[in-house]
Order: structure tokens, then C-alpha cells, then sequence
């Protein structure tokens, strides 16, 4: 951590996103997902978390506070019963349907 906190957690999306993309700590890119500043950043970590697990991908789905970065990763899900999950238990109407379109 750098003086003034991360670099992905800048307020400025051009820094912010500069920094995930050099990324390669998947702990850090989770946290990048769901605690970024700006949704650039936050789309930019999911982005790179695509070729993990996915139930990373779903528990920034569920847990994320930005709602457009909630739909990110359950349009990157392909585990049926990740997505029925989210379908089913989210209250966020759109997520669902999001997760049911998939």
C-alpha cells in the first residue's frame, strides 16, 4: 500500500482501472471487485476474475454495493446452480432476471 492507499482505489477511473489492470493477486482483484471506488475499477477487477472460480464470481455478485457491478459477474456466470441461487434468493429484481436470462 502505497502512501495515500491503494491505486485501484482511486476516485479517478483512468488511474483506477491503469491499476487493476496490472494486477495479478487474485485476493487484491476480489477486493478491487467489491470495494473500488468507481465501477470502472470494480468492472475492470471482474473482468480479470473471469477465469477463476466461479463462486467468486458470485459472491461479488451477492455482495457487492454497486448495483451495475452486481449484474457484471452474473453475466459472466455459467454454473446453473450459482445462477439459480442468485435467481431465486436476490432481492435485487433485475439481478434475478439477469441470472435467468443466463
Amino acid at each position: 500500500m502505497g502512501l495515500f492507499g491503494q491505486a485501484w482505489n482511486s476516485k479517478n477511473p483512468k488511474r483506477a482501472v491503469k491499476a487493476v489492470r496490472k494486477m495479478t493477486d487474485e485476493t487484491e482483484l476480489r477486493r478491487a471487485a467489491k470495494e473500488a471506488k468507481c465501477k470502472e475499477a470494480r468492472t475492470a477487477a471482474i473482468d480479470k476474475l473471469i477465469n477463476t472460480d466461479q463462486n467468486i464470481l458470485a459472491e461479488i455478485a451477492r455482495s457487492a454495493d454497486m448495483r451495475d457491478v452486481r449484474i457484471n459477474p452474473v453475466q459472466k456466470l455459467t454454473d446453473p446452480k450459482l445462477l439459480a441461487e442468485i435467481a431465486k434468493n436476490d432481492n435485487d429484481y433485475d439481478l434475478c432476471i439477469a441470472a435467468v436470462k443466463i
